[in-house]
């Protein structure tokens, strides 16, 4: 009994530094994480919409996101005449939470998405990654061309390149669309 709790107290004093080192090393590479991914958005923001200069961020008035981690920008090109939006939204994916950004014109036509941070499964997740899985979205959201919130919206080929991947196709397609529903709503008062 006596070892049971030597070996008990040893564990307890073990785990209480390691939290202390941590707590520490969080406390000093916060400040340089935080400007690395504000450097990622920015860059971002400029590579989805490519004619943007001016980027105004703006918090969705819904209570429906979450003010912190979830926005837009109205994107200006240099003459200040507002050219699109992009859009920052948190989906849910097969291995967790998903950063989206995705880039329309002022019509919510979608330019160009990207996705940002994820915990996906490498090799069908992960495929969220590349250029060609975010093409399945490019100019749709359109009277003529819906935006595919389901796989079964997509063309036969498109629908095939993502099976096993469905449910980051899915967390995907209804973030954006949440988001674009919101921002459509948040224009128009």
């Amino acid at each position: 009994m006596k070892d049971d709790l030597i070996i008990a107290l040893k564990l307890a004093a073990i785990c209480f530094v390691s939290v202390l080192l941590l707590s520490f090393v969080n406390l000093i590479t916060y400040k340089r994480i935080n400007e690395s991914n504000v450097k990622v958005e920015n860059d971002t923001n400029k590579e989805l919409i490519s004619d943007g200069k001016f980027f105004e961020k703006k918090h969705f008035k819904s209570p429906n996101f979450n003010s912190t981690n979830e926005y837009y920008y109205i994107v200006k090109n240099d003459k200040m005449r507002r050219i699109g939006y992009t859009v920052v939204v948190i989906c849910s994916g097969y291995g967790g939470e998903m950063k989206v950004m995705c880039a329309t014109d002022n019509n919510y036509k979608i330019l160009n998405m990207k996705l940002l941070n994820n915990s996906e499964t490498p090799g069908i997740g992960k495929s969220a990654e590349k250029d060609s899985y975010m093409q399945k979205f490019i100019g749709t959201n359109t009277p003529s061309s819906p935006f595919p919130f389901k796989k079964s919206m997509l063309s036969k080929e498109d629908g095939d390149s993502i099976t096993g991947a469905t449910i980051t196709f899915n967390g995907i397609a209804l973030g954006v669309q949440r988001a674009l529903t919101a921002l459509d709503l948040e224009n128009k008062e």
